[in-house]
């Protein structure tokens, strides 16, 4: 197992490193091929306000992150949130390299697009209504920190730095008084969801599209 430091990111530099392993990692998905500024500016998120961003450091090259988004008051972080802070970096994106708006993300949510282009022309930052909680949100993961994004560049995976992180981002969640905690998976993610399962997650919820996971410490 290579030598590692493990850190929370703090500045512009670190988050450069670790985008640059985020897509790595998801080399497909259409935050990748939107640029490393687009992931850089993504990420961004995680070092303001009480978030968080932890990561493996080895000569200055990031081995893997994990990203937790921590609530403010009575309600359940989710995705929204970031593309909401960065749906302009988007549009601009779009504009250079319109052939994206084929990527099957973009296809399977196309109401987003519309929501993306009516923000930028109304000047909103982003819709209050991220703030209120879903109809039927499940007791467990009220007020609880989400596990947005976990990955592991290819190159150092199975070396077990995925459990490293999750029990890094598990420990950071208790040293801020967090107790309770959630994520959520693509059902074909099959090692992630083993991965998850032995580190004591529990399932909280399933379709055939998504795997709610909590966990709760106290």
């Amino acid at each position: 197992m290579t030598n590692y430091f493990i850190k929370i990111a703090k500045s512009t530099d670190e988050l450069k490193i670790i985008a640059k392993c985020r897509i790595k990692a998801f080399p497909n998905s259409f935050s990748s091929k939107l640029g490393l500024r687009y992931v850089q500016k993504m990420l961004s998120y995680y070092i303001t306000g009480n978030n968080f961003l932890i990561y493996l450091e080895n000569n200055g090259e990031c081995l893997g992150f994990v990203t937790g988004m921590v609530p403010d008051g009575d309600f359940l972080c989710s995705t929204r949130e970031a593309i909401d802070m960065t749906y302009k970096d988007i549009l601009k994106e779009l504009v250079f390299k319109p052939w994206l708006l084929f990527h099957p993300v973009i296809i399977s949510n196309f109401y987003l697009v519309g929501e993306l282009i009516r923000n930028k022309i109304s000047g909103a930052a982003g819709s209050e209504s991220n703030h209120t909680l879903p109809l039927e949100t499940p007791p467990e993961i009220l007020n609880s920190v989400g596990l947005i994004d976990i990955a592991v560049a290819p190159d150092h995976q199975k070396n077990g730095y995925g459990s490293l992180l999750l029990k890094s981002f598990e420990e950071q969640c208790n040293l801020i008084g967090k107790k309770r905690m959630h994520l959520s998976v693509k059902p074909e993610n099959i090692a992630a969801i083993k991965a998850y399962k032995k580190n004591n997650w529990k399932i909280l919820a399933q379709t055939d599209k998504q795997i709610t996971f909590f966990k709760n410490d106290t």
